[in-house]
């Protein structure tokens, strides 16, 4: 069952991306929010087509490694994403995805180990975590106050949805089959792989329809400017 999961989740992941490249063209909106959001869900696709070739035993047991390969990799992009929307300044964009960066490695790590190790490590990747938030809910939103109040409203949105569901994945991780085990690991997986695809490719679906109100107000020239200007 967890390979059908995984399988449907990559497509989901890849008609994803072909949906978000159909609705935001690389005119509209520069390199930055054209190629980077669009690489996240490639990333996570990818990921989940090795999760499902594990499941099924043609390639070793990698999901474990393959999720939080992703994870590293996409997380950081996310906030990456975030922080270019807001027009945060460099070194900012930088310590939240170190942050973000320093979560996953440690959730990894507390994955795979025991007793005190895995608890200790589970704390200091949420410590991580309620960092990034900080960063999130603090000097990434006050930069966004000072952007036209369309691009403040799709950063708002954005960081809503990121932080309501970023919160719930370590819940998740503490009654899965790496914390206390009070769920099965085929619903975990249906939990996480859901969890995921709102995260990175409802992430991409809300910037590709919140352009159309900035196109509107701010014109496309302005698009452009926004993947590179910082506050």
């Amino acid at each position: 069952m967890q390979h059908l999961v995984f399988s449907i989740t990559a497509g989901a992941m890849f008609a994803g991306t072909a949906l978000y490249l159909w609705l935001f063209s690389k005119k509209q909106g520069g390199i930055a929010l054209y190629t980077v959001p669009a690489s996240i869900t490639v990333i996570a696709g990818i990921a989940y087509g090795v999760m499902s070739l594990s499941a099924l035993g043609v390639v070793g047991d990698v999901v474990l490694e393959a999720r939080y390969v992703d994870w590293v990799i996409t997380t950081p992009l996310i906030v990456y994403t975030l922080a270019t929307i807001a027009g945060t300044d460099t070194q900012t964009k930088l310590r939240a995805m170190a942050a973000d960066a320093v979560m996953i490695v440690l959730g990894y790590i507390s994955s795979v180990t025991t007793g005190a190790v895995k608890w200790a490590t589970f704390a200091a990747s949420s410590a991580a975590f309620l960092l990034l938030l900080y960063y999130l809910v603090t000097a990434l939103t006050e930069a966004a106050e000072n952007r036209p109040p369309a691009v403040e409203a799709m950063f708002m949105g954005l960081r809503d949805l990121t932080v309501f569901l970023w919160f719930a994945f370590p819940l998740l991780w503490i009654v899965g089959p790496s914390g206390f085990e009070l769920i099965q690991a085929t619903d975990y997986a249906y939990l996480l792989a859901f969890m995921d695809l709102t995260a990175k490719a409802g992430f991409n679906l809300i910037i590709a329809l919140r352009t159309r109100a900035i196109r509107t107000t701010l014109g496309v020239e302005y698009l452009g400017d926004l993947s590179t200007k910082t506050a």
